[in-house]
């Protein structure tokens, strides 16, 4: 990735965003349908209501399942852009960054959790 311009660095991050956000659609496109039949029929009986937020907890953990998965499969592209971003840094006084840190979380079930980062970074010599 050294020989990339700035603009491609950041383009790779986006591709990185891209395919989780595909990997992920077909679900978040079911659990967004079941939560709108909740919202369009407040006279709905608590048993059919029940029965509906036991598929979302159903597809929420598939979801997971798929994001774990997602976030193995670009793991090396994300460290490979993490850490050509961090070289640029170390050569540059100024810059723009944007990365994927992929975390475990070991709050609930040790399920990944995915953070994108866009911040600049002004460097002043000798202040470190």
């Amino acid at each position: 990735m050294a020989g990339i311009s700035d603009d491609e660095l950041r383009n790779k991050t986006k591709e990185v965003s891209n395919t989780i956000n595909d990997a992920l659609k077909g679900i978040d496109d079911q659990i967004a349908a079941q939560h709108a039949e909740i919202d369009e029929n407040p006279d709905m009986d608590v048993h059919q209501k029940e029965e509906r937020f036991n598929k979302i907890d159903k597809l929420e953990e598939d979801r997971n399942d798929e994001l774990e998965k997602v976030l193995m499969q670009v793991l090396p592209d994300a460290f490979a852009i993490v850490k050509e971003t961090a070289r640029r840094f170390k050569k540059n006084k100024k810059g723009t960054v944007n990365c994927l840190v992929s975390i475990r979380s070991t709050i609930k079930n040790d399920l990944p959790s995915a953070f994108f980062i866009t911040s600049t970074y002004g460097f002043v010599p000798g202040t470190y």
